[in-house]
C-alpha cells in the first residue's frame, strides 16, 4: 500500500510541531495558518493546516472546531 501523495512525511510532521510549540513559548499564542507555512517555508496555509490536522489527529495539538483565528493548543504528553 503505497502512502498519499498529500500525506505529509515524519520529519516534517516532527518539524511542524516543534515549530509550532517554539512559536507558542516565545509568544505566547498560537500561530496561524499562514504563520506557520511561512516559518515552514510550505506553498500554502492549506499544507500547514493538513500538518496541524495529522498532528491533532495523533493527539499532540488540539484545534477548536470551526475556523477559530488562533485556537492550535499543545497537548500534554
Amino acid at each position: 500500500m503505497r502512502p498519499e501523495l498529500n500525506t505529509p512525511s515524519k520529519p516534517a510532521i516532527i518539524a511542524t510541531l516543534a515549530w509550532i510549540t517554539a512559536f507558542i513559548a516565545e509568544h505566547g499564542y498560537s500561530p496561524t495558518y499562514r504563520e506557520i507555512a511561512l516559518g515552514l517555508d510550505l506553498t500554502s496555509p492549506t499544507m500547514a493546516q493538513t500538518y496541524v490536522r495529522v498532528l491533532a489527529a495523533a493527539g499532540l495539538l488540539s484545534v477548536a472546531a470551526g475556523s477559530k483565528a488562533r485556537s492550535i493548543r499543545r497537548v500534554a504528553p
